[in-house]
């Protein structure tokens, strides 16, 4: 069995058995498969967030269910409407609030923002990351490296079924050689510093984020305007 991402994810979700070795997870796993906007169903918003936690505990579930609609960002006003009149953006996020309502310990989202306008997605992946602070573990899916650059602590890299490189992001774009070699690029930012350097701008080529691109831009502007005031 080659492993590819959506066998990886399975494993880890124990939704398939691995043919060699083991896999070993501790804590639940919750997982948002690509395109899980055609797994809603429910008459209403609210209901399919609340469906699966409502069938899982006895408990009172409302303060799972309101808290992950916060934290996925769900405006009030498209609650008590059906997921089929709501907007794509709206509908993956509806999705992702509904397996975060499970309160998993891992959330594993395979290419959440795959489809989504810029502003839907920057959306998704900010909450996202809200909910990673709660100590969880996110594990993303992701063609997209801008994103993965943005948001990931560490990229794992897979060729063919093979662990081919796990880094820390800071790390990872720094080996561009390897990178070159997997046929991956570099993020766009990387790519516009690395381009200044070799213009013979001083600054920082290891940028991939864009607060780290605004904050070597401001160092660059005080050390020109440093310069000029001598």
């Amino acid at each position: 069995m080659v492993l590819g991402k959506s066998t990886l994810i399975k494993q880890i979700g124990k939704l398939l058995k691995p043919t060699i070795g083991k896999v070993s997870v501790r804590g639940k796993v919750g997982i948002v498969f690509q395109n899980p906007e055609k797994g809603l169903f429910e008459q209403t918003v609210y209901k399919d967030i609340a469906f699966g936690p409502r069938n899982v505990s006895k408990e009172d579930v409302k303060e799972q269910i309101e808290k992950a609609i916060e934290f996925v960002g769900i405006p009030e006003r498209i609650l008590r409407m059906s997921p089929f009149e709501i907007s794509g953006g709206e509908e993956r996020k509806v999705a992702i609030a509904g397996t975060i309502a499970m309160e998993p310990e891992i959330l594993i989202l395979d290419e959440p923002t795959s489809g989504l306008d810029p502003v839907s997605r920057k959306e998704i992946l900010d909450n996202i990351k809200r909910y990673q602070n709660e100590n969880r573990i996110i594990i993303t899916i992701s063609h997209d490296i801008n994103i993965l650059a943005e948001y990931a602590d560490k990229i794992l890299v897979l060729d063919e079924g093979r662990i081919a490189m796990y880094e820390n992001t800071e790390e990872m774009f720094l080996k561009t050689e390897e990178l070159e070699r997997l046929e991956i690029e570099l993020p766009e930012i990387t790519k516009i510093f690395c381009e200044l350097k070799k213009r013979g701008v001083d600054v920082n080529a290891n940028i991939y984020t864009l607060e780290q691109a605004k904050q070597e831009i401001l160092r660059h502007v005080n050390v020109e305007a440093e310069v000029r005031s001598e």
